[in-house]
Formats: C-alpha cells, sequence, structure tokens
C-alpha cells in the first residue's frame, strides 16, 4: 500500500520527462534553419559551481544577438564552449526556427568570431599593442591602408622598437600608391636601428 503511490509519481515524473524530450526532439528535426549565420556579443559569462558531467551544462552566457532586431538571450553551454568565450567577445551561430514555434540555437556550429571582437576592443579604446596589431594587420590585408595607419600611431608609441612591422606597414603604403608615405614610416627606424635587412628594405622603397 505504500509503495503503490511511490511508483506511481515515478511513473508520471518518467512520462513527464520523455514527453519533453520527444516534443524538444521533433521541434528540432521538423524546425527550419536559418540558411545565413547570426552575430551576438557575449555580455556575461556565469560558470556553473557544480558539474554532473560532460553532458551537463557548465555554465551561462548571456548574448546580445545583432540583426534586423537586437534581443538579449541567455543560454547554457558546455565545458568545451565556455572555455573559447569571453565577455566582449563576438561569436557567430546558427538560431533554428522550431516546428513548435521554440527557436534553438546549434551549439556545434556555434564558434568564437575574434576578427569582429578584436575590432570591437578597439572601437572601445582597448590599449593593447597585440590586439591593436591584430586590428591593422586586418586593416591591411582588407586593403583599409588609412584605416591602418590611424591605429599605427597608437601602436608604435607602445612598441617603438618593431620595425619589422613597420616594413609590412611601409609595404601597405606602396601597395597603396603612395612610395613615399612608405619611406617616411621607415626613415625614423632606419636613424635609430643597425640592421642589414632594414637598410635593403629602406633602399629598395626608394627606388619606387
Amino acid at each position: 500500500m505504500v509503495i503503490k503511490p511511490i511508483l506511481n509519481i515515478a511513473d508520471v515524473i518518467a512520462l513527464v520527462f520523455i514527453t519533453c524530450g520527444l516534443a524538444i526532439y521533433l521541434n528540432g528535426v521538423f524546425g527550419e534553419p536559418l540558411t545565413q549565420p547570426q552575430y551576438a556579443e557575449v555580455i556575461h559569462i556565469t560558470e556553473e559551481p557544480t558539474r554532473l558531467g560532460p553532458w551537463w551544462p557548465a555554465g551561462r552566457i548571456k548574448l546580445a544577438l545583432r540583426g534586423s532586431e537586437s534581443s538579449e538571450r541567455y543560454m547554457f553551454v558546455d565545458d568545451v564552449r565556455l572555455q573559447t568565450l569571453l565577455p566582449g567577445g563576438a561569436v557567430t551561430l546558427f538560431v533554428h526556427q522550431g516546428a513548435f514555434g521554440v527557436p534553438w540555437v546549434e551549439l556545434k556550429a556555434m564558434r568564437p568570431d575574434y576578427s569582429t571582437t578584436v575590432t570591437r576592443l578597439v572601437e572601445r579604446g582597448m590599449k593593447d599593442p597585440l590586439v591593436i596589431k591584430w586590428a591593422i594587420q586586418k586593416e591591411l590585408g582588407g586593403k583599409r591602408f588609412k584605416q591602418a595607419m590611424k591605429l599605427a600611431q597608437g601602436y608604435f608609441e607602445q612598441e617603438p622598437e618593431d620595425f619589422y612591422f613597420a616594413m609590412s606597414l611601409a609595404g601597405g603604403a606602396v601597395r597603396d600608391g603612395n612610395p613615399a608615405l612608405a619611406v617616411q614610416i621607415m626613415e625614423p627606424f632606419v636613424s635609430r636601428y643597425h640592421s642589414y635587412k632594414l637598410y635593403c628594405s629602406f633602399a629598395h622603397l626608394q627606388t619606387f
């Protein structure tokens, strides 16, 4: 008489668990995925103090989705994703529209967007020379030399001895059709440092 009600409660709990699991599965299987990835910014990360296994959520992140309508969402992630995310960083993700109208995110396709992260950190006034250098290289790769030069001034104030990177910047000036500026970039380094490679690079710039 005592065991029977307990078994009934356990049956109800098991039935609810199976029903919810089946509903989540059907919501994902018959949903329509978006054809393009969405971009989001990590606003806050909360790590769970208790871990019950690799399948248990390791933490919760707060995301600000970017698009036609910006919105903030919370998401539970596993330990693998949690270790790759930082507050202020940008991520790309695929949001699926579930069959029952409940959207869900494909965690395996969620990736940190380091290029966008660096750009935003620099826009917010990040002074770390490695971050600025990365941003300059991105601008040079995109053939945006004027933007690269704006960032370069702050970089060389912190790294005045990096003449190897100055040579890369001078090469960008040549590709931009301004060899005179390339010579101007290299002149301070040639006057301060003794390097055969530096002298050869400077001499080559003067031939344009």
